[in-house]
């Protein structure tokens, strides 16, 4: 609801260089701070007309638009580093909500005071009950109008930091209302209070007691019951004798039976006093105050008001400008030291304490001080710093948050997979190096491997920095994962760094039995899933070993028929003979020719088929190198070969054929069948057939 009456259109007054990054959630931080004013406005109307619970309303509003704009804050903030203000935007507005927080606890507590001073007006007489009520009620108000001004003086405090606030030189929050309204409520306690003054003279019935006898008392009240040395204490009361409020009258304040001061009653009976707490450690404790008076009939003596005089809280804080360091770099240590209202403490004595060793400092007239350390005097480690101020009247002594400064030298890494995708059965193949300096190679440095999440493996650095990954695909779910390389177990001399990679596993892994009818298309797409027709892993290879097959078989019927129907014209001419005698012989010549072209890629190779698989990919590279006259470089790795081959037009299966039987003869430590070697031939001839550019095959 309020967002939609939000002005949006401020882009004109906050022209910047970075506008273009984060103009338009700027805009938005600015409307929703302006829409916060408002209802923190109409929130400070409504207490002025004693409606608190209407007031919330508007606070919890005005709160709630808070929360969006301190998000969008900070992720703009990292953005556009040159919008210095970003960071004093919030703040007031923060203080402002807790302080009308504060205002409407005790709006709601004096209007009901104001209501028991009210139902003791409309007493015939007071009992001992209603008289004790009537006057803590009173002493109550006394003290809440007291704590009341207070808290305006506070709430003005954000109210003008709100309207100085500016953005690229413009006072986006102005005009406001804010500052007039809140000065309001201080005429709203002026007519309480004169209500209530209006009701303790005229209305309610001191005069007689339950039993007829006349009333005679002198009422003491204390604006705090908790101090902090040096503080004022403010206290006063009413003298009742006789039938009246009496003037002029002397009334003795004894804190813990000594008299502290007298003070004169005024018109009204009543009276008021001010004692400023000497900064001395004897006034520290918890004291009793009463109020004592002659009069011509009795000698009387108010009800005791008690009082806690404590040292004021401190807040130490450091903060340093580096965290991290290299061993030719400085930290600074800055730190500010505070009262409990957060004004500073000038010439406060404090101890920065650095591993151990402490080193004195003194705060500046804002209460600053800071420190600064070389990385050559802390040397390679974590180091610990922390501020103490010593005690010192009248503040209490404090100790500030940790500040952690890392001295280290920078590392680098890089990693990367050889592939983005992977099956199951083969190995997710990868390298990477690890440097010092950006140069520098480490050695027998242990590298952690986490796939999503968790740990798989522990690799080390060679000579030269570098180190390489095969880790199985094993039950890693189809779909997308994350790998990722951190040089984590580490001596403190050396800095954390980390790199990762994506891959994806593109299908499930191949059924337990070979001739599972997988059907393509149940899962994943046809193509995906095609490899996998009725032979599980090495459907692939299989295919293809078919297809040659049925190539072998078609030219077989091809010449059959071919010889049959010569056949028939002979025999047509001869008188007819059986053609029978050619069906076999040319199936088995066909067959035959197959065994020879199998035999033919065998002779000059090793006898084990993962040897052969091997030296079939190098005598491929030799013949693309020597007769293609392709570039390719002994630092490409295989996949880079194929992903050049692919570009050049070869064929994408033959190349992924050849690539990935070289990577699994070669990488992966698998023993590999005749059947792959005779793939692996099939492929390549597929490729020196093939010119670069998608040319029709050689011969």
């Amino acid at each position: 609801m309020v967002l939609t009456t939000i002005p949006i259109g401020v882009s004109a007054e906050l022209p910047h260089e970075n506008f273009e990054l984060v103009g338009s959630d700027l805009e938005m931080v600015i409307a929703l701070l302006n829409s916060s004013i408002r209802a923190s406005e109409n929130a400070l109307r409504q207490f002025y007309e004693e409606d608190v619970p209407e007031a919330n309303q508007h606070l919890s509003m005005a709160s709630g638009i808070l929360t969006p704009a301190s998000q969008i804050l900070t992720e703009i903030q990292g953005l556009a580093g040159s919008y210095e203000n970003l960071s004093s935007l919030l703040p007031p507005f923060l203080q402002l909500q807790t302080k009308l927080g504060e205002w409407s606890s005790q709006e709601e507590s004096l209007l009901l005071m104001r209501d028991d001073v009210v139902t003791a007006s409309q007493l015939a007489n007071l009992t001992d009950e209603d008289l004790i009520a009537a006057i803590t009620a009173i002493k109550t108000v006394q003290s809440l109008i007291i704590s009341m001004n207070r808290t305006i003086d506070d709430m003005l405090i954000p109210a003008d930091e709100i309207s100085a606030l500016t953005v690229d030189a413009e006072h986006v929050f102005v005009p406001n209302e804010l500052r007039p309204l809140i000065e309001q409520l201080r005429e709203l306690l002026r007519l309480i209070l004169a209500e209530i003054e209006a009701l303790i003279h005229d209305d309610i019935p001191w005069a007689l007691d339950p039993s007829g006898q006349e009333r005679a008392f002198v009422l003491l009240w204390l604006a705090d019951s908790r101090l902090y040395l040096g503080e004022p204490i403010i206290g006063g009361g009413y003298l009742y004798y006789n039938g009246s409020f009496r003037s002029g009258q002397s009334v003795h304040i004894l804190m813990n039976s000594s008299e502290l001061m007298t003070v004169t009653t005024g018109p009204t009976g009543a009276f008021s006093f001010v004692q400023q707490v000497p900064i001395n450690a004897s006034w520290l404790g918890s004291h009793i105050f009463v109020a004592t008076a002659t009069t011509p009939f009795v000698n009387l003596t108010s009800d005791a008001a008690s009082l806690s005089i404590v040292l004021m809280p401190t807040t130490v804080r450091i903060e340093s400008d580096e965290t991290l360091l290299s061993i030719d770099e400085i930290a600074t240590v800055s730190g500010t030291l505070v009262d409990v209202y957060g004004n500073p403490i000038a010439n406060g004595s404090c101890r920065l304490v650095m591993d151990g060793s402490t080193l004195g400092v003194t705060t500046s007239e804002d209460g600053e001080f800071e420190r600064s350390w070389t990385a050559q005097e802390l040397w390679f480690g974590i180091h610990q710093v922390k501020a103490f101020y010593d005690p010192e009247l009248p503040y209490e002594p404090s100790e500030s948050n940790t500040v952690e400064i890392t001295v280290s030298i920078p590392t680098a890494m890089t990693f990367r997979l050889f592939s983005e995708k992977f099956r199951p059965g083969y190995y997710i193949v990868g390298n990477g190096s690890l440097m010092a300096n950006e140069s520098d190679p480490l050695v027998g440095q242990r590298v952690t491997i986490y796939i999503d999440g968790v740990m798989i493996q522990n690799v080390t650095t060679t000579a030269s920095g570098e180190f390489a990954i095969a880790i199985p695909v094993g039950d890693l779910e189809r779909g997308t994962h994350v790998i990722r390389a951190a040089f984590q177990f580490k001596d403190d001399m050396w800095r954390y760094c980390e790199a990762e990679d994506t891959f994806i596993i593109t299908s499930l892994k191949p059924g337990a039995y070979p001739f599972f009818p997988f059907f393509p298309g149940w899962e994943g797409s046809p193509l995906e899933r095609f490899p996998y027709l009725f032979f599980g892993e090495n459907a692939y290879y299989t295919w293809l070993f078919l297809l040659i097959v049925i190539a072998i078989l078609v030219k077989a019927v091809q010449v059959r028929r071919a010889q049959k129907k010569r056949a028939k014209e002979r025999a047509t001419l001869i008188g007819g003979s059986s053609i029978d005698v050619f069906q076999e012989d040319i199936i088995t010549g066909a067959l035959a020719e197959g065994d020879k072209m199998f035999d033919s890629l065998l002779a000059h190779s090793p006898a084990d088929p993962n040897g052969r698989i091997v030296w079939y990919y190098n005598s491929l590279i030799t013949f693309l190198t020597r007769k293609r006259r392709i570039s390719i470089t002994d630092s490409m790795t295989h996949w880079e070969v194929a992903k050049l081959l692919k570009s050049l037009g070869f064929p994408g299966e033959n190349v992924e054929k050849v690539t990935m039987l070289f990577e699994q003869a070669f990488y992966s430590g698998s023993i590999l069948s005749d059947l792959d070697s005779l793939s692996m031939s099939v492929a390549m001839d597929g490729l020196r057939g093939r010119k670069a550019g998608g040319g029709a095959p050689a011969g």
